[in-house]
């Protein structure tokens, strides 16, 4: 009965659901072309770095030799954080710039995650953060683990050079405790 029901409001709902699903195919599209023509060495699966400050920087191979698909891609990412940092402070979510949304925002989510873990309270949350490592990938340059003391972090991005050239680091919070390591996820050493 269950199943004869979804059948049927799958069929009732279908031609509302095509612009839906179109642009759902255009999604799946993009990510397969983009996984297609990700550079990545073929010996190493090595994803490309991004070096270097916005201006002059680029991604850049294990070789040291550059990344002509990465580039544009990465500069374009950076170029974005740069500009959400120098934006003036009623900007963004009217609480004060950059670094205080920021901080917010990644304080919930390690409420979120010491919930996730059963852990509640912010003192038992700072106890169980400290006995811990953590790996933060994809951290952006705000990394939710630099609200937390940690045994050990380590934030993995491929942006992580240019963050540090640009100043968009949180060293208010405990990014200079941080490891960062300027590497894709494909290719974490």
């Amino acid at each position: 009965m269950k199943e004869t029901l979804k059948r049927i409001v799958a069929r009732t709902m279908r031609p509302g659901l095509v612009e839906t699903n179109e642009s759902l195919e255009r999604i799946e599209q993009s990510l397969e072309a983009l996984v297609k023509n990700t550079s990545v060495s073929a010996a190493s699966g090595y994803v490309a770095a991004w070096r270097g400050r916005l201006a002059g920087g680029k991604a850049v191979l294990p070789d040291g030799s550059e990344d002509p698909e990465l580039t544009p891609k990465y500069h374009d990412e950076l170029a974005f954080w740069v500009g959400l940092a120098q934006s003036p402070p009623a900007a963004i979510e009217n609480m004060g710039g950059y670094l205080a949304a920021f901080s917010k925002w990644q304080r919930d989510r390690l409420v979120e995650l010491g919930e996730f873990a059963g852990v509640e309270g912010t003192e038992a949350r700072a106890a169980w953060c400290a006995e811990r490592s953590v790996v933060e990938i994809g951290a952006g340059p705000y990394p939710s683990i630099a609200e937390a003391r940690w045994r050990r972090a380590v934030a993995v991005d491929p942006l992580a050079d240019g963050y540090v050239a640009e100043g968009l680091l949180p060293i208010e919070a405990h990014a200079d405790e941080l490891v960062y390591i300027a590497s894709g996820a494909e290719s974490v050493p």
